[in-house]
């Protein structure tokens, strides 16, 4: 009993005329299921098989062997056209040349279907007379749909033209009938062209030539894969060529290699960092910044895994991220902080259809920058509600510390002569063991010019060290090695009557770019004013309470804020009892 789709099939079938007798296929779109007319049964040689194929890409495997293009046909189709409605190509067997096509159909019901037919166009030794007038000729070689000529392999003169010829060439069949082959080459294409033509001219059976440029009549170029076949014509030979224009192809493969090359010479080019990924994690190309991060030359990379280059407690990080931009189909972008140097790297990750480009630059600075203006931000803000000169320090060095690689501060005062650390000076610290340093330096005094300390005081410029264990001039260099300091920075500050020394320390090694040189510039200008500011208040505080002078603060509606201590001595009033009443 025969299956419910293919009683359907055979049903529709017998709407179109002779299905049967031509080299037809129907197939329903929906299932994908076909029906073969006898006649491409019996022309294909399927008959006698247990079972007939079912779905059109298993009846293209029944093809293999007996199509020479079998590979560029079947490629053609499977992976370019085969959701195209209409569809066409000329085949070449031992023996015919076919003309193969499909359309779509539409059944009572509107289901769709589509019928592949195989039309024979010529077969080998049939062309016996080609002029024009011969009612075979003019079904088959003049109405060929791609390109065709005859030509006479010993002059090279042309025989015949179809009409798909003359309208891609532009010559009128009366001028081809004067030309040769040589003449459609454009002049520079002829010196070796003639040999080469005879030569293969002389071999036997349908075989493919290659890709060659011709010229149109108005001198533009044409890319055309040409296959011929050397048939009988009276009592000689001619060559039968089939020519397909493949110029778009040509120019479009051309334009993409262009692409390509003006993409490498962008990537070359730009400051970003970049590689990409096969599907299988290996390396497919990478610019020459990225090199440099990678450590390794491009021969060393090149198809190797990523994670077998790198293997480390960073890779499961990365691959996580990787797998994801994978995963989701869509970019992502994240940072990496490098333990070992503090540097903050952005990567970009965007996947592609056949792996994943990464893109990834060193941020550090721009974080740098991100974080000195959050930081001064953060000062302007806080310092001028502080209640005292030490409290702005001590908002000043944790502002610092929380947003820089610092890690301790304190403050040195000229006092007496001498550059000091006294015990109740404000001090911020993110580690407890700076306390064995910070008491070890109540001990130590500078004068103007001794030491990196009295030097910051005397140039008043501040002075950066990258390794403060090798400084000589540090005069404390037993106490950094106790606490492990690295670097060290000095800020020299002077506010209305006092001058000041700050010193921050790092367990880092850090370079000019982490060290915040020039934050510290503008931050040392900022504060001036702002500790200016706080010192004045202070005066004025003080010369409020202590004075022997009344003094009383009040709103502008008489209810009194303050009153300073004179009012009790002189009148006996209590601040606290005054506080609000009306004077």
């Amino acid at each position: 009993m025969q299956p419910l789709d293919i009683q359907f099939l055979e049903e529709f079938s017998s709407e179109f005329a002779s299905f049967q007798d031509q080299i037809c296929i129907l197939e329903e779109c929906s299932s994908g299921k076909i029906l073969l007319s006898n006649e491409c049964i019996r022309f294909w040689g399927l008959k006698g098989f247990n079972q007939e194929p079912d779905t059109f890409p298993s009846f293209l495997f029944h093809l293999h062997g007996k199509i020479r293009n079998y590979a560029d046909f079947t490629e053609k189709i499977l992976l370019k056209h085969m959701q195209d409605l209409e569809y066409f190509d000329t085949l070449f067997t031992e023996r015919y040349i076919l003309r193969f096509f499909w359309k779509a159909v539409l059944n009572k019901a509107e289901s769709t279907y589509r019928i592949y037919t195989f039309e024979i166009l010529a077969q080998e030794g049939d062309c016996g007379n080609l002029s024009p007038e011969s009612p075979g000729v003019e079904s088959i070689f003049y109405k060929l749909p791609e390109p065709a000529f005859l030509f006479d392999p010993s002059t090279l003169r042309f025989l015949a033209v179809n009409d798909a010829a003359i309208h891609l060439y532009g010559f009128s069949r009366e001028e081809f009938a004067g030309m040769n082959l040589l003449e459609i080459r454009p002049e520079e294409d002829r010196t070796d062209m003639e040999t080469a033509i005879q030569n293969f001219a002389k071999e036997t059976g349908i075989r493919s030539r290659g890709v060659w440029r011709h010229w149109r009549k108005d001198k533009k170029f044409l890319y055309v894969k040409i296959t011929t076949n050397r048939i009988p014509l009276g009592d000689s030979f001619a060559v039968l060529t089939i020519l397909t224009n493949v110029s778009e192809t040509i120019e479009t493969s051309y334009a993409l290699r262009q692409i390509r090359a003006e993409k490498q010479s962008i990537i070359e080019s730009m400051s970003d960092r970049y590689f990409a990924l096969s599907k299988d994690w290996r390396f497919i190309s990478a610019n020459r910044q990225s090199l440099i991060t990678l450590g390794k030359p491009k021969e060393e990379l090149i198809g190797r895994n990523i994670w077998d280059l790198y293997p480390g407690a960073s890779v499961r990080f990365f691959r996580d991220k990787f797998e994801l931009a994978v995963r989701t189909r869509k970019p992502i972008t994240f940072e990496y902080k490098i333990i070992e140097t503090g540097n903050v790297m952005e990567f970009r990750v965007f996947p592609f259809e056949e792996g994943v480009s990464v893109f990834f630059q060193d941020i550090t600075e721009k974080r740098k920058r991100d974080s000195e203006q959050n930081i001064l931000k953060e000062i302007a803000l806080k310092i001028p509600k502080a209640s005292s000169v030490k409290e702005s320090f001590e908002i000043l060095f944790e502002t610092i510390c929380k947003g820089t690689f610092w890690n301790f501060a304190q403050t040195w005062r000229f006092q007496n002569g001498k550059i000091v650390l006294e015990e109740n000076s404000p001090w911020y610290s993110t580690e407890a063991t700076f306390l064995r340093y910070r008491i070890a330096c109540f001990e130590t005094g500078f004068s103007p010019g001794e030491g990196v300390i009295g030097e910051v005081f005397s140039t008043h410029k501040i002075r950066f060290v990258n390794d403060v264990q090798k400084e000589k001039n540090f005069k404390r260099t037993g106490f950094v090695f106790q606490t492990g300091i690295r670097s060290w920075i000095a800020i020299p500050l002077r506010t209305g009557h006092e001058t000041y020394v700050l010193e921050f320390c790092s367990q880092i090694e850090l370079d000019s770019v982490n060290s915040y040189i020039q934050m510290f510039e503008l931050i040392s200008d900022q504060i001036e004013v702002l500790f200016k500011n706080k010192e004045s208040e202070e005066e004025k505080d003080h010369f409020f309470k202590l004075s022997g002078d009344m003094f009383q603060i009040s709103t502008l509606d008489g209810q009194i804020i303050e009153r300073n201590h004179a009012w009790e001595e002189v009148l006996g009033y209590s601040g606290g009892i005054e506080r609000n009443r009306s004077r």
